[in-house]
């Protein structure tokens, strides 16, 4: 019977300790796949406020923009845009207090383009605008915090003008928050170039 107890008390010290290694292999592989449906529920929050009630159609890229970083020989370091620590840095000065972990998951998930489902938003009825009434725009993966409740975008929309000849683009962050079921834009910052 010690025997038998012995055995016992070895198994239970190998799942005790094994337990967190795979919690940890499984989350990861979670966390990097297509895009999810809450995914999707952040972008349809914040395609409404990066057409600013214009009349012009938003269209979503057919793949997620990926992050340009330099090569490391230790993971990928967080961007620039992420590690604000201070108000004059950028017009997010809390990023961490906000989102937490957010970049860590951010940074894994945009390290390669990821396809994006269709996705439309018109603050004008379907059938009324043009194809060159459209702003184009290319969205990130969505970085979440733990417990999914805090989200980071980075974005880019195409607000050139045929109309008028001019060319700009808006390079661009939001902050959103889940309220219930919901997601709720917090913060847009963008800058046009």
């Amino acid at each position: 019977m010690p025997r038998e107890n012995h055995r016992i008390a070895i198994i239970l010290v190998v799942i005790i300790l094994s337990t967190p290694l795979l919690a940890y292999l499984w989350y990861s592989a979670l966390q990097i796949s297509s895009p999810t449906q809450q995914e999707y529920a952040v972008y349809r929050a914040l395609l409404p406020h990066i057409a600013e009630g214009g009349k012009k159609r938003i269209v979503v890229q057919k793949y997620t923009n990926v992050l340009s970083l330099p090569e490391y020989d230790s993971p990928p370091p967080t961007p620039v845009e992420l590690r604000i620590k201070r108000i004059e840095d950028a017009s997010f000065p809390d990023f961490a207090d906000f989102c937490g972990r957010c970049s860590k998951d951010f940074v894994k998930k945009n390290l390669k383009a990821w396809p994006v489902q269709p996705l439309q938003y018109s603050s004008v009825p379907r059938g009324t605008l043009a194809y060159d009434d459209s702003i184009l725009v290319t969205l990130s993966r969505v970085g979440f915090n733990v417990w999914r409740t805090r989200a980071v975008v980075m974005f880019s929309a195409d607000c050139s003008d045929a109309a008028s000849s001019t060319m700009c683009l808006e390079l661009g962050q939001a902050y959103l928050e889940r309220k219930d079921d919901a997601w709720i834009v917090d913060r847009v910052s963008g800058n046009v170039f």
